[in-house]
């Protein structure tokens, strides 16, 4: 059942409200909230008027519905140039970004962002035809040398530094060599970036080729942690860099990777190798993180890997399988 609106109980106490409360308040917040009574209301039209004079005053930016729709020509020229301004803004970043600091730049055309029905009416130009597909082009070749990747895998290092600002320490490059670490049973060798097992070969055991058997060689193994940020960001251990140091226990071999912050913040992966058995341990710990870290939502373990063939195929064995049958009289 539906009832007149102004029956319902308002948020704002607009009996308050009168000439000599306008014209000496000067609360934007005051101001808005007799602003929306007084609208809502709609019984008093001339101390409506009233108020949102006193409030352009108090407030210059403030603008009513029907600002809106009848905008002028120096609104549309301000409009424009703060487009403009933006736009020139996020193209100098990027050439930041991309290290073009020194290529000549390109003059922005000034388009009036009122004019929808022309933009909209007209499909894309022949020069912007090309430029699309040589961008598609350059953005989907692969580099065409291990030098041309390595320069890209630092490139795109270098933008997750400057992305993640007072995280982008977790981001830069270190010169760590691996770590291997030989128990009774297993070798193991862990790098520094994203403090992963890149090497687990099994000392007692061969493959087919008599080679030692390896179960994680070759960048087959993808072991990741994701942790989520207070302002939303998200974090991929895998891309962090971290600093070893080795630990020589009785009964087995204790290994911290640590990605520091700072001097009181750091994520930590605390690796177990026994020096007997198959059976090793990682935990994950974090020091003085909790005014970074969402605690409400929990860290996503991923270990992704693709076996290798360490035996023969069922055809190689059939192929060269001999039969020996025994006939008695």
């Amino acid at each position: 059942m539906s009832g007149d609106p102004r029956d319902k109980r308002p948020t704002f106490d607009l009996y308050k409200v009168d000439y000599p409360w306008i014209a000496k308040q000067t609360s934007k917040r005051e101001l808005k909230g007799a602003y929306k009574a007084l609208t809502d209301d709609g019984g008093f039209p001339d101390l409506l008027k009233a108020c949102v004079k006193r409030l352009k005053e108090v407030d210059p930016k403030f603008k009513t519905f029907e600002d809106y729709n009848n905008y002028t020509p120096a609104d549309e020229a301000e409009a424009n140039d703060d487009v403009n301004a933006f736009l020139a803004e996020m193209a100098e970043a990027d050439k930041k970004l991309r290290g073009e600091e020194n290529t000549k730049g390109t003059k922005m055309k000034n388009k009036a962002i009122f004019e929808e029905s022309e933009r909209t009416n007209k499909g894309p130009t022949e020069e912007q035809k090309s430029e699309s597909k040589t961008i598609t082009e350059q953005d989907i070749t692969s580099p065409s040398s291990p030098e041309e990747s390595e320069t890209s895998a630092a490139f795109i290092q270098q933008q997750k530094v400057e992305s993640f600002g007072d995280l982008g320490t977790l981001f830069k490059s270190n010169s760590v060599e691996n770590v291997s670490i030989s128990t009774e049973n297993i070798s193991y060798e862990v790098q520094s970036k994203g403090a992963q097992i890149v090497v687990l070969q099994l000392d007692k055991f061969e493959n087919f080729a008599d080679n030692p058997l390896r179960l994680i060689s070759e960048f087959n193994s993808d072991f990741n942690v994701k942790l989520s940020t207070l302002d939303g960001r998200v974090i991929n251990t895998r891309d962090i860099f971290f600093t070893p140091t080795l630990t020589d226990q009785a009964d087995s071999y204790k290994l911290l990777m640590t990605a520091s912050i700072s001097t009181r913040q750091s994520i930590v992966f605390e690796y177990v190798f026994p020096k007997q058995g198959y059976l090793y341990t990682v935990n994950l710990k974090t020091e003085g993180m909790q005014t970074l870290l969402n605690s409400s939502i929990l860290p996503n373990f991923s270990w992704k890997t693709d076996a290798f063939r360490n035996s023969r195929s069922i055809d190689y064995e059939n192929r060269y399988t001999e039969y020996l049958s025994l006939i008695h009289i």
